[in-house]
């Protein structure tokens, strides 16, 4: 019988898919995002200081002096520092920290949500697992009584003590619960790897 056990609780399953799954990652990249623009949006309460500077000369024909004197005589430089101080705009910069701080928490609600939504994928998952590895020995059984059933209908109608359509019956008997073992050991094979996926394991089949 091929059956596969589970290896690992729901808490710790649960705790790998919120380190693992893309949908949290995002969750967690959205909320980053959000508290930058806060950063961002308070910035504005700073004063700001800018430097600024300027490199400049000129030639006229007008003037008999060379091209190079006059671009000598002419060449200035200028420098200039200039402060910034945010007075006016405060109620704008109030209003933007106070949406930057509100879209935070809504990146937090919706990730809540999304843990919520994830937790529940897990649940099922791990359920369905637990369940086919039921169904997968309960399937064995079957099959295993029906095969000696069969093989006994087989003798029976060797020795004539058992009609065609026994025999046929018996032999469908046989070949449904082969089926449904079948279908329990696949099942139970998909449910564990859904559950590898959740924690970001390698699946392999």
């Amino acid at each position: 019988m091929s059956i596969i056990n589970l290896e690992a609780n729901k808490a710790d399953i649960f705790d790998n898919a919120l380190k693992n799954l893309p949908e949290i990652e995002a969750s967690n990249l959205n909320i980053a995002i959000n508290n930058k623009e806060l950063d961002i949006a308070k910035g504005a309460y700073l004063p700001s200081l800018s430097l600024i500077g300027s490199l400049g000369s000129g030639y006229t024909s007008i003037n008999n002096t060379s091209f190079s004197d006059q671009f000598n005589v002419n060449f200035n430089q200028r420098v200039s520092l200039t402060l910034s101080i945010p007075i006016f705009n405060r109620n704008q910069t109030k209003a933007a920290v106070k949406t930057a701080t509100l879209n935070i928490k809504k990146a937090e609600i919706q990730k809540q949500s999304t843990e919520k939504e994830v937790y529940k994928k897990v649940e099922l998952a791990y359920q369905n697992a637990l369940s086919s590895q039921e169904q997968v020995i309960a399937a064995d059984a079957s099959k295993k009584a029906a095969e000696q059933s069969y093989q006994l209908a087989q003798k029976k109608y060797e020795l004539g003590a058992l009609s065609t359509t026994d025999l046929v019956i018996s032999q469908n008997t046989y070949t449904n619960t082969q089926q449904n073992f079948l279908q329990a050991k696949y099942l139970n094979i998909l449910y564990h790897q859904l559950l590898q996926f959740y924690q970001g394991n390698d699946i392999k089949l």
